[in-house]
């Protein structure tokens, strides 16, 4: 088996055991994030995020999106960190950007387990598994991850408007919410206010 092949079915292999382990992870958050702390958790760090808009860009200023983003720079240094982002009315080319880090409770300690359990498989099939193939099937399983956390922000667009609302912040009548890459491609989760408030 050459080096392309070996790695073919490495991530195969990976996906495989991702697709066994990853229904039973979401099963226990789904658990795991009926309690109130992790929500207000969430809350917390959303209101933080408006709290700094309003204190640098002032009462007046009006947001035009907010995106919860994915950093790849985040998942290879194991900081695990999604970047909330608000931007003015011009989006990325507006000079107004706010950013603040939200690391979701519970989503990347299951995704160390399960990788753990994954590699130690792994390992057994493929002696002398080397980093950069640990990396590649970590980097390939990530994904059902940041799924989950884009289903999880999508099921609770409602209540992160509502947060931005009672925070204070102003949104534009084009104000939409994203999921997505940092700067990259995203999902709309919801689009459109009626007005300014």
């Amino acid at each position: 088996m050459n080096l392309a092949e070996r790695r073919e079915s490495l991530l195969e292999d990976g996906k495989k055991g991702m697709e066994e382990l990853f229904p039973c992870r979401m099963e226990k958050l789904k658990e795991e994030w009926k309690q109130e702390g992790l929500r207000e958790q969430m809350r917390g760090s959303f209101m933080e995020l408006f709290h700094l808009w309003r204190e640098r860009e002032g009462e007046r200023a009006v947001a035009g999106s907010l995106g919860i983003c994915c950093l790849r720079s985040s998942i290879v240094m194991r900081q695990y960190r999604m970047l909330l982002v608000l931007c003015g009315e011009e989006f990325y080319l507006d000079s107004h950007v706010q950013e603040s880090a939200w690391k979701p409770a519970g989503f990347f300690e299951g995704f160390e387990e399960d990788m753990e359990i994954l590699c130690s498989g792994l390992k057994k099939k493929y002696p002398r598994l080397c980093r950069w193939e640990v990396e590649s099937v970590r980097l390939f399983s990530v994904e059902y991850y940041y799924a989950a956390i884009g289903k999880l922000c999508k099921d609770w667009k409602e209540e992160i408007i509502k947060w931005a609302e009672e925070s204070g912040l102003r949104m534009g009548e084009r104000f939409f919410l994203y999921f997505g890459e940092y700067r990259g491609r995203g999902e709309l989760l919801d689009e459109g206010k009626d007005d300014v408030k």
